[in-house]
């Protein structure tokens, strides 16, 4: 009889343990979604420029607006089996938006390295063909109203919610 409570104990641990191991994504970034196209695009290289181009579609099927800030898109590249990042914004004050629940916002995101002008940003040099995906910034439960002076009591603070992440895409020699 005590082999059969132990047994029963057991079990109820492991399926305690198992309840808490659950999908850690946060719900409120559930309905944020993230796409690129083309999914595939070419690594341009010429004597003055190395760069690529990917449009980014990020879309807000929550019922609440996303809120988003930060310094702007990092280009990450998989390297050794190891998400590095190859290129981040120079970010001097950082923006902030949102997009209104059914809406989405799409942009041209463009990484590149000069051969014969210092100009910042660099795409890093290891950056070459291969898998790569994008770091979107934080997203956020209210407006971040950066550099803002509050006469009376200040709001509550902001949450960050997380992070949003591109698939995968390929950026393939020419």
């Amino acid at each position: 009889m005590a082999d059969i409570r132990l047994a029963a104990g057991i079990i109820t641990l492991a399926l305690l343990v198992c309840s808490c191991a659950t999908n850690r994504v946060d719900n409120d970034l559930r309905g944020a979604v993230v796409r690129l196209e083309p999914d595939s695009v070419p690594l341009e290289h010429t004597a003055d420029v190395r760069r690529f181009t990917v449009n980014v579609i990020i879309r807000n099927d929550r019922a609440t607006p996303l809120y988003f800030g930060g310094c702007g898109p990092e280009a990450q590249q998989e390297i050794n089996g190891l998400w590095q990042t190859v290129w981040s914004p120079v970010c001097i004050s950082p923006g902030n938006g949102l997009i209104a629940p059914g809406d989405s916002l799409t942009f041209p995101f463009t990484v590149a390295r000069f051969a014969n002008i210092a100009v910042e940003p660099q795409l890093d040099p290891r950056a070459t063909a291969g898998r790569y995906r994008l770091q979107l910034g934080a997203i956020y439960s209210g407006p971040t109203n950066y550099g803002v002076v509050y006469a009376g009591p200040a709001p509550p603070p902001v949450r960050v919610l997380g992070t949003l992440t591109s698939p995968v895409f390929i950026v393939y020699s020419r």
